[in-house]
């Protein structure tokens, strides 16, 4: 991950979606340079561009527009889950001693 803590990835670097994401819930879109192992965040960006794929988007603002909606349409069981996996991902990382996890 850069300094940023984002990577280059299209879906991380669009403007419009880190604008809107950091003007409306800026409390979570605070970056840290944890492993993506821990970082809840990542699944959740995960998340969010499997449902935009499914759309059929030709324009900056119908990807705009769907990811306004897709990021509305995220579940808060979504969250809660990934929270409740975070004790088993930090044995995870413990027992694969710094080589990738499943997760």
């Amino acid at each position: 991950m850069s300094a940023s803590g984002l990577d280059k990835d299209s879906k991380h670097t669009a403007v419009n979606v880190r604008l809107w994401c950091l003007y409306n819930y800026p409390q979570n879109v605070k970056i840290s340079p944890q492993s993506p192992d821990l970082n809840p965040k990542e699944h959740i960006w995960r998340e969010l561009e499997v449902r935009v794929r499914e759309h059929d988007i030709k324009t900056k603002s119908g990807l705009k527009t769907v990811m306004m909606e897709e990021w509305m349409n995220l579940d808060a069981e979504i969250t809660k889950k990934l929270v409740k996996s975070i004790p088993k991902r930090l044995n995870a990382v413990v027992d694969a001693k710094r080589y990738p996890t499943k997760y």
